[in-house]
């Protein structure tokens, strides 16, 4: 985005409190919606004492969250407020590390583990995914549109079975 397009976005939702209130809520319900169903899978799991699947969607997820936390740090992108003259409309004090979005990374790996468990669920967390990357651009404008597609394909679905059934590997 340049300044045009910043100035722009932050000037509308300046303008209109409530329209930045909406967008504060569905930013904060949609990583929340996220962030709850994975314990829920986790005891899930745990009740149908499917240990093996449990250990895997525990130390997969980390070892992915880990690997994006490290791409951050080596690719160290700049956030729009450190290229640009503008506001966030979040305050942010950041610098640095703004690709990926660990929250919509987060979202994504999260749906693939559900959808492996129970594709409903994996489905409804995919799209709730795609409306977090676009809330997350308008949100916190630290952000750059291409930013938030580009990890969304999902690397992750190699290491995860598609069932006991089929033998085969879930390649996403």
């Amino acid at each position: 985005m340049n300044l045009e397009q910043y100035t722009k976005i932050n000037n509308f939702f300046i303008r209109h409190s409530t329209a930045f209130s909406l967008l504060l809520t569905a930013n904060r319900l949609l990583t929340a919606c996220g962030f709850l169903l994975y314990p829920l899978l986790l005891l899930c799991l745990l009740t149908k004492k499917n240990i093996a699947m449990l250990i895997s969607f525990i130390a997969i997820p980390a070892l992915c969250f880990l690997a994006v936390t490290i791409f951050r740090k080596v690719v160290n992108k700049k956030r729009p407020y450190e290229k640009l003259p503008i506001q966030s409309l979040i305050k942010k004090d950041k610098k640095g590390q703004s690709f990926p979005s660990r929250h919509v990374f987060s979202i994504f790996l999260i749906a693939t583990l559900w959808f492996c468990f129970w594709k409903p669920v994996g489905i409804f967390l995919f799209i709730a995914g795609v409306f977090l990357a676009i809330v997350s651009i308008q949100c916190h404008p630290q952000r750059e549109p291409g930013d938030q597609g580009r990890l969304c394909v999902r690397p992750q679905g190699l290491l995860y079975p598609a069932g006991k059934e089929s033998g085969k590997v879930h390649t996403g």
